[in-house]
C-alpha cells in the first residue's frame, strides 16, 4: 500500500511515521560519529606530514604519499558522511513528506492504519520481533569489526610509512593488507549505519521489508 493519502491526524500513522523518524535520526547519530572520526584521522595525517615535513629527515617519498592519500580519501569519506548527514536531517525535520514515498508492502500495515490504533497490532510485533531477534546482533557484532578492521588497518599503515621491507614480496604484501583492511573498514562502516538504523527504529522497516 502506498503512503501518499497519509493521515497524520489517525494514531496508528503517528505511531509509524515516529518510528520512520526515529530511523533517520539513528542515521544522522551514526553518520556525524563516523565523520567525526574521519575528522580525526585527516587532522592526525596532516599533522603527522607536516611534522615529518619539518623534520631533519624530512618526510619520506613514502610518508608523503601514504598521508597525503588518506587526507584526501578522507576528506571524500567525510563528503560522502555529511550528505547522508544533510539529507537524513531533512526527513527527521518532515518525516511525513518522505514517507509519503515509501511504499509498504506489508498487509499488516494496511490492517494497522485502518484500525486507528497506536498500538503494535500482533501481526506487525510479530514481524518486529522476528527483525529484531537477528539484526540488533548484527549490528553489534558489525560494529566490533568495524572497530577490529580499523584498528587493524592502523597498525598495517603505521608500519608501512615507519618501516620497509628489504623484501619486494613482504612489501607488497603488507601494502595489499592495508588496502584491503581500508576497503573492509568501508564496508562495514556502512553495514554498522544500516544495521544500527533497523535496531532502533525496526517498525517501518519491517512493514516495507518483512
Amino acid at each position: 500500500m502506498p503512503s501518499k493519502s497519509l493521515d497524520i491526524s489517525n494514531p496508528a500513522v503517528e505511531a509509524i511515521l515516529a518510528d520512520y523518524q526515529r530511523y533517520h535520526l539513528v542515521l544522522v547519530i551514526v553518520s556525524s560519529l563516523l565523520l567525526l572520526g574521519v575528522a580525526t584521522l585527516i587532522v592526525l595525517c596532516w599533522r603527522r606530514l607536516r611534522a615529518a615535513r619539518r623534520s631533519a629527515a624530512g618526510a619520506s617519498r613514502r610518508q608523503n604519499w601514504t598521508l597525503l592519500a588518506f587526507i584526501v580519501g578522507g576528506i571524500l569519506v567525510a563528503l560522502f558522511l555529511g550528505l547522508i548527514d544533510l539529507a537524513n536531517f531533512s526527513t527527521v525535520l518532515d518525516p511525513a513528506h518522505g514517507f509519503a514515498g515509501v511504499k509498504m508492502h506489508s498487509e499488516g500495515y494496511s490492517n494497522w492504519v485502518a484500525s486507528g490504533s497506536a498500538s503494535i497490532p500482533a501481526e506487525v510485533q510479530r514481524l518486529v520481533d522476528a527483525r529484531l531477534s537477528w539484526q540488533r546482533p548484527k549490528a553489534i557484532i558489525v560494529t566490533v569489526l568495524l572497530i577490529t578492521a580499523v584498528a587493524a588497518s592502523a597498525w598495517i599503515w603505521r608500519k608501512w610509512i615507519t618501516r620497509a621491507y628489504a623484501s619486494r614480496l613482504a612489501n607488497a604484501g603488507l601494502f595489499a593488507s592495508g588496502l584491503t583492511f581500508a576497503a573492509v573498514s568501508l564496508l562495514l562502516m556502512l553495514m554498522v549505519m544500516g544495521n544500527t538504523q533497523a535496531a532502533f527504529a525496526p517498525i517501518a522497516m519491517s512493514l516495507a521489508f518483512g
